[in-house]
């Protein structure tokens, strides 16, 4: 309990600074950009994306990102259309995108993040078109023993994460993926695809 609030109190100072962030993205996700590639591939030509917590890398290079820190968002590229709002109430119409992507949802670990909110899952059946998808990477299984351990220590992902997780997927045909980037750290993704 006492590492989900450290964890969560972390979250916050670091999403609210962009500098701290910036610095952060370096140490903590060193193949952070590779990341980013692999998600984006998830992505269809000329479907309609919109990104979460996209901070100030995001995945996609065009259509929506969504965050709740404007500091990050602002530093984002000009070619998306950017909005300051939470992911528990997405301020868009019924079935307005094809794909919604996230990469490292704060809520994994922390208990007050969004990702094991069951409005937020609601929130992504309502504003997915029918089929839509839901793409997010959750996790690092870092190759690096140093990064596995410090990540072990401050992230409580893997206590209750995945039993939590089927109960609020229950709209969606939800599975989870597992691929190895360049530097051989395991990428841990769900998917969700919504049931129409």
């Amino acid at each position: 309990m006492l590492r989900k609030k450290v964890f969560t109190l972390l979250c916050k100072f670091i999403y609210r600074h962009p500098l701290i962030y910036a610095i952060a993205d370096k140490i903590c996700f060193p193949n952070a950009p590779k990341w980013r590639e692999i998600t984006a591939k998830f992505i269809t030509p000329g479907e309609r994306v919109l990104e979460l917590g996209s901070g100030r890398y995001p995945a996609i290079k065009t259509g929506t990102a969504i965050d709740t820190s404007w500091p990050l968002l602002g530093s984002a590229p000009a070619s998306l259309w950017k909005v300051c709002a939470s992911a528990n109430r997405l301020p868009f119409q019924a079935e307005t995108f094809d794909r919604i992507v996230t990469i490292f949802p704060p809520g994994i670990g922390a208990d007050e993040g969004f990702f094991q909110k069951k409005e937020f899952w609601e929130e992504l059946h309502r504003v997915l078109s029918p089929n839509g998808c839901f793409v997010a990477l959750i996790y690092i299984q870092y190759k690096n023993f140093l990064l596995r351990l410090l990540s072990k220590i401050l992230d409580p992902l893997l206590e209750s994460f995945w039993k939590n997780l089927g109960e609020l997927t229950k709209n969606f045909y939800q599975i989870s993926d597992y691929i190895k980037d360049s530097k051989g750290n395991g990428l841990v993704f769900v998917i969700a695809q919504k049931k129409s």
